[in-house]
């Protein structure tokens, strides 16, 4: 893919026991938080200093849900401090805001539906079915009556 890695928000190896993680579908407020922590390019002291995208885990993330015009003027800009660390950061979040929208809506009417009732009904009624006939095969293989062992 064009982008086979990305690194957690503290720019290394992502993982939910680090803490250092995006979920799947988070809150806005979480959102701008989780980017607003995210490690930039470490050379970049100041504002004024020009960075380098490439090395940067916040240009990663926007190679995923920034737009290629975005993605090219972002990478042109930090490389000469057109923009500053904080303002790719604020852009990076809308952006991701923009990607989860529709799943975020879905999630919260499954959530607050009887939807996702049905659908868990619906699985504890199949398994329950299976493992009632693998029972009794289980029980016919071992030469058990039906009631001797329930």
């Amino acid at each position: 893919t064009s982008q086979p890695l990305l690194v957690g928000t503290d720019g290394n190896k992502m993982s939910k026991s680090k803490n250092n993680f995006f979920p799947l579908i988070p809150e806005q407020s979480q959102t701008t938080k989780l980017c607003n922590q995210m490690v930039t390019d470490p050379k970049r002291v100041y504002r004024k200093d020009p960075g380098n995208p490439d090395v940067c885990s916040v240009f990663s993330f926007h190679k995923l849900f920034s737009p290629n015009p975005e993605i090219d003027e972002i990478n042109s800009e930090c490389r000469k401090a057109g923009i500053g660390c904080s303002d790719c950061k604020k852009q990076l979040a809308s952006n991701i805001e923009k990607f989860i929208e529709k799943p975020r809506e879905i999630k919260k009417q499954m959530l607050h539906s009887n939807k996702l009732d049905e659908i868990i009904t619906d699985g504890c009624n199949k398994a329950s079915s299976i493992a009632s006939q693998t029972l009794k095969e289980v029980k016919s293989a071992m030469s058990f009556s039906s009631g001797a062992i329930k």
